[in-house]
């Protein structure tokens, strides 16, 4: 079976099965590290891998110590030739257990824990089920929720919630759902979906303002119209249907590198820009598809489906394409200008 061979050059790491040689190898410049034929002459030094039979009692240099550093940075060593390693845990918290070459730690039953717990997964489980699911720094009860008091506190002994004979009557902080709806007492009312919240009825608004969080107003409603004082942002596509699209704004950024025109048209057809010289008309540059050029004309209205150009622009080229070959056209090719007459 063919395999991928490595050529082996000066500065490259061989990857070799086994090295013969007549006479000797050697490695390093000096020569110092020899395997030769003569076993007397043979010296390596430096760090190597590998295994070795025998019992190793020829062997000097060898590290017996095994430096051990708990989780609190405390340190000691055990002498491998002479002492035994024992993991030892704490009575109510760790329990430890060794049977032949495998050592088994886990938690006693009812450990009794005196500082913080961190949990590397995201859910505390019963026997049967899942019964609390940490996300981040929220915190989501999958069952029944039993309070024996009748105050919900923060952290700093502020109550959140107050309970009174199933009433919910003080929530100062969010509030989550386990499910996706909020019902009234009679049909689902809000539909949750991730962070989108869906209005299954009609949304009144009883005045003619939505405001940000800031109090700013974003959205003004005056009856059928909507005006927003603020800048809008769409992710998405913007759609527009009506027929006319007006941008009454001081300068104009498109961030795409090319705008397509006539896309509602019948091809070939005509399009370009006009520029307002009032009453809605103007100079234009406008492609002419009669004879498949651009052109300029000086007076041309907003609202126009054809055009016919005053001037044509003259293309240059570098060799004889022949949708070029028109009037004015300019080719400069191996040092010549040509013309197009």
């Amino acid at each position: 079976m063919a395999i991928w061979k490595k050529v082996i050059v000066s500065g490259s790491i061989a990857e070799l099965n086994t090295v013969s040689a007549s006479l000797a190898v050697v490695v390093g410049a000096n020569g110092y590290n020899k395997i030769g034929v003569d076993q007397a002459t043979t010296k390596l030094s430096g760090s190597f891998t590998g295994s070795f039979k025998g019992d190793g009692s020829g062997l000097t240099g060898l590290v017996t110590t095994l430096g051990i550093t708990g989780s609190d940075n405390t340190f000691s060593s055990v002498d491998l030739l002479t002492q035994n390693l024992t993991v030892q845990g704490v009575n109510t918290e760790i329990n430890t257990t060794i049977s032949g070459q495998t050592l088994t730690i886990g938690l006693v039953d009812n450990p009794s824990i005196t500082g913080d717990i961190t949990i590397g997964g995201n859910t505390i489980s019963s026997s049967t089920d899942t019964a609390i699911e940490l996300t981040g720094t929220n915190v989501e009860v999958r069952g029944d929720l039993t309070v024996t008091g009748n105050d919900i506190k923060s952290s700093t002994g502020a109550t959140n919630i107050t309970l009174t004979a199933n009433t919910l009557t003080t929530f100062a902080g969010d509030i989550k759902v386990n499910g996706n709806d909020i019902s009234s007492s009679t049909a689902t009312a809000l539909t949750l979906d991730g962070e989108n919240v869906k209005v299954v009825g009609d949304l009144t608004v009883g005045g003619n303002d939505i405001k940000s969080s800031t109090d700013a107003t974003a959205i003004t409603l005056s009856g059928a119209n909507v005006s927003m004082p603020g800048n809008l942002s769409v992710s998405g596509d913007l759609t527009v249907t009506g027929d006319l699209t007006y941008l009454n704004v001081t300068n104009l950024a498109v961030e795409d590198k090319f705008i397509l025109l006539n896309s509602g048209s019948t091809d070939p057809d005509e399009a370009g820009l006009v520029v307002d010289m009032g009453g809605g008309s103007g100079s234009a540059y406008a492609f002419d598809s009669a004879t498949l050029r651009w052109g300029f004309t000086g007076s041309l209205e907003h609202n126009s489906t054809s055009f016919v150009p005053d001037a044509f622009v003259a293309s240059v080229i570098t060799s004889d394409i022949a949708a070029y070959q028109k009037v004015g056209n300019i080719r400069v090719e191996s040092g010549e200008i040509y013309i197009y007459v």
